[in-house]
């Protein structure tokens, strides 16, 4: 197969920049390509949620066979990407098949073979791909006899009721006018994507840089952190990629950013951007506390900071736009920004007619942010989330097989006055959601607070601290304190009978062999107007914990 560059008759990526520049005829294909990467192309292809679903997607091809299994490569959201049958006895094919999933953006695979293949071939196969980092999520046998599949990860036997054609299998028809599939296609994209915006204006001309930005970078399978520096007349005189990284994560050295931003004459600002090559721009803590760090280093270097653009295949995240915690240097670029209508995009429906929205209100569920964040309200495909450090307005939220996700999201040190206010009845609301966690999941609730007030993000430490926070009769939730507050309130006629006893939780002792870990103080405070109390046990071996909300 001949490279991107020999295709269009090139030598180098400046040779062929030179033609896509000219509009050279003998370049069109490439232009159009060029011109489709601009809008929204996220995988539309179905998640793997269930080995059903999975079932079906063999189904679209050709049944295994004693020699030949499909291999079915996902990215981050189990979102297939690359499917191939392939020759399981035949070490070359393997590689060649792996090589084209990573290439397409594979992160993990499945894997499906006939029972009738030998034990050591999938050994081999499964160790093949682990010993590089790609994780099989679940593999299916089928038995030709039955025509039926079993799942490996849960035992339980499978006949697909429909199939259909989604994804690649791997067939160069499918491949021709998708260059990023190209090995050079990344190398070309973001150096077009350089020369683009160099001379562009950072303000009047941002729309078309994010533009530059989008068709550079959002191919790339591999995290990639730039900078855009720009004059005293805010032209961009610099656009360079520093650092790249896993498919999840890059490391980012401000020492780096400074020593390329003060070589500068006329420098005044830098936006920086880096690419999620899940497609979903969504920020996670990582991305907001880089941002951070990037924001003092330009204040103690005296250079305008203006943004953070985080590249995906859905769409440009602009944290002056969406982060509201943010705000750029550049209070014209940030009048702007401010004054764009925020539409929110329509979430990609994966259930079929059941639909993707599948949380409600007292909810703790994963998302990029936290391991448990706090569902406050839905309405709709929209929610008001809360990860422990701020709250999150989020728009098009949508459920993967790991973790809860959102197309658009505004983020909020203190909670949203503006934000579903039909339904919201703020403390009365917030007191009725934090009941409803605590009638459901009181053990979960109990570990949030401490994970929350006490940053603790190791779960074996949480674990250990519930359990003997239950274990012992003399440590409350909250601190002392407040009892001598209501105690004293009482006393004064203050409080009387609103104080309600009847609202009580009820909480397992914990019987288990404690470590040793040392006892610390568990929560000084709590921000929320919660009271448990840990006063009397029922004859069942049960504590009362009144609860005051």
């Amino acid at each position: 197969m001949n490279s991107l560059y020999e295709q269009f008759n090139c030598r180098t990526k400046e040779e062929l920049y030179e033609k896509v520049k000219n509009e050279d005829l003998q370049v069109k294909p490439l232009l159009d390509f060029i011109e489709f990467a601009k809008a929204d192309i996220r995988n539309k292809n179905k998640a793997i949620k269930s080995p059903d679903i999975f079932v079906d997607y063999v189904k679209s091809t050709t049944m295994p066979t004693k020699d030949t299994g499909t291999i079915i490569f996902v990215d981050t959201k189990n979102q297939p990407v690359f499917l191939k049958r392939t020759r399981l006895s035949r070490k070359n094919d393997i590689k060649e098949t792996l090589k084209e999933g990573l290439i397409a953006g594979g992160t993990r695979a499945f894997i499906a073979f006939s029972e009738d293949t030998p034990n050591n071939r999938i050994s081999q196969l499964q160790s093949t791909f682990e010993n590089i980092g790609i994780k099989i999520i679940d593999s299916l046998g089928y038995n030709k006899d039955k025509d039926v599949f079993i799942s490996t990860s849960i035992g339980c036997s499978f006949y697909a009721s429909n199939s259909y054609e989604i994804i690649n299998d791997g067939n160069d028809e499918y491949l021709k006018d998708d260059f990023s599939f190209k090995e050079e296609y990344t190398d070309f994209s973001s150096y077009f994507a350089k020369n683009e915006i160099i001379g562009l204006n950072i303000i009047d001309e941002i729309d078309s840089i994010k533009e530059k930005l989008k068709i550079g970078f959002q191919h790339y399978h591999q995290e990639v952190f730039g900078i855009i520096a720009y004059d005293n007349d805010e032209k961009v005189i610099l656009a360079e990629e520093l650092f790249k990284g896993g498919t999840d994560s890059s490391i980012v050295d401000l020492k780096v950013i400074a020593k390329n931003l003060l070589r500068l004459d006329d420098l005044k600002g830098v936006a920086i951007f880096h690419n999620h090559p899940s497609g979903n721009p969504t920020p996670s803590m990582e991305d907001i506390s880089m941002t951070d760090k990037v924001a003092q280093m330009c204040e103690a270097l005296g250079v305008e900071f203006l943004d953070h653009y985080i590249v995906g295949k859905e769409r440009i995240l602009s944290f002056s736009k969406e982060v509201n915690k943010f705000q750029s240097k550049n209070f014209r670029y940030q009048d702007m920004v401010k004054s764009m209508k925020n539409v929110s995009e329509k979430g990609i429906d994966y259930d079929n007619n059941r639909g993707i929205m599948d949380i409600k209100r007292g909810d703790v569920v994963k998302t990029s942010l936290s391991d448990a964040t706090i569902v406050l309200e839905v309405k709709g495909e929209d929610a008001l989330l809360f990860d422990g450090r701020q709250y999150i307005e989020a728009h098009g939220i949508q459920r993967d097989v790991e973790k809860v996700f959102w197309n658009q999201g505004h983020y909020y040190d203190t909670i949203p006055n503006e934000i579903f206010t039909e339904n919201r009845k703020g403390y009365e609301d917030i007191k009725d959601t934090i009941n409803d966690i605590i009638n459901s999941n009181y053990q979960d609730f109990v570990k949030t607070l401490i994970s929350i007030e006490k940053g603790i993000v190791d779960e074996s430490i949480v674990d250990e601290v519930y359990n003997r926070f239950m274990d012992n009769d003399g440590i409350n939730l909250i601190n002392d304190y407040f009892d001598d507050v209501l105690y004293d309130l009482e006393h004064e006629n203050t409080v009387g009978e609103l104080i309600d006893t009847n609202i009580v939780v009820e909480k397992p002792i914990i019987k288990e062999k404690i470590g040793k870990l040392e006892r610390a103080s568990l929560l000084n405070e709590l921000k929320a107007n919660v009271k448990l109390s840990n006063e009397h046990k029922n004859e069942k071996g049960f504590k009362k914990d009144g609860v005051e909300l």
